[in-house]
């Protein structure tokens, strides 16, 4: 009896290190999604100093190159890998899918920057009032809405909160497209950790606000961006 107790005991203790160590890759892995978030952040800033111009998204099941145009509905897709001279593996989350972009439709057909400040965003990060130029989001770890690296789209999440961040412009006929009635809208949360829920929502987000590369605009007005003389005005 003693025995069987002790097997108990051990079944039970190991049952609880698998959980826990599920949490721990869970925490890793979110941590992992924010920091490769700022670093593609970072890449993007470094290309508005040089163009002038906010990238456009790439189709998700392309070969990352941008689209021609992204206003209206086009303006959501996975972050350019190939403009801003990275890796596919660079754009893809721990959890591996392709990091998905939404900028403001508004700003990437001209310059961002009025001389020394950058012009303002209008992409609603919901749940609050605040806007942005662009957002970068890692569907986390259910990734639905995201997109595979072998150009398939995972399938339309059932919450309302994450459909608004799933890319719904695509190059193919046969892939999976979601819905978002409004294209300046992404939703910030709040998380919910029950996937059971119909509010279940387990995205990660990174939201670049204007007042952020207003030194972008003054450092390219004032030094000029490199082989780009006349692009910032």
């Amino acid at each position: 009896m003693l025995l069987a107790l002790l097997i108990a005991a051990g079944g039970i203790i190991g049952l609880g290190a698998i959980i826990l160590r599920g949490s721990t890759v869970g925490l890793q892995n979110s941590k992992s999604s924010f920091e490769q978030l700022a670093y593609l952040e970072k890449a993007i800033r470094a290309q508005v100093f040089l163009s002038g111009v906010l990238p456009c998204p790439a189709h998700g099941d392309g070969d990352g190159t941008p689209k021609p145009a992204c206003t209206g509905n086009n303006n959501d897709g996975v972050v350019p890998w190939t403009t801003l001279g990275i890796t596919r593996e660079d754009a893809t989350d721990p959890y591996g899918r392709l990091i998905s972009y939404h900028v403001d439709p508004d700003l990437v057909a001209g310059n961002i920057c009025t001389g020394v400040t950058a012009k303002p965003g209008a992409l609603r990060l919901n749940p609050s009032g605040n806007t942005s130029l662009f957002a970068l989001i890692s569907h986390g770890q259910n990734g639905l809405g995201g997109w595979l690296p072998i150009r398939q789209q995972m399938a339309i999440p059932a919450s309302i909160l994450e459909r608004e961040n799933c890319s719904d412009s695509v190059s193919g006929a046969t892939v999976v497209r979601c819905s978002n009635p409004d294209a300046k809208d992404i939703s910030q949360g709040p998380h919910q950790a029950d996937p059971a829920k119909a509010n279940y929502f387990d995205d990660i987000s990174l939201a670049a606000r204007s007042a952020d590369y207003d030194a972008v605009c003054a450092a390219a007005q004032s030094g000029g961006p490199p082989g780009g003389a006349g692009v910032i005005q």
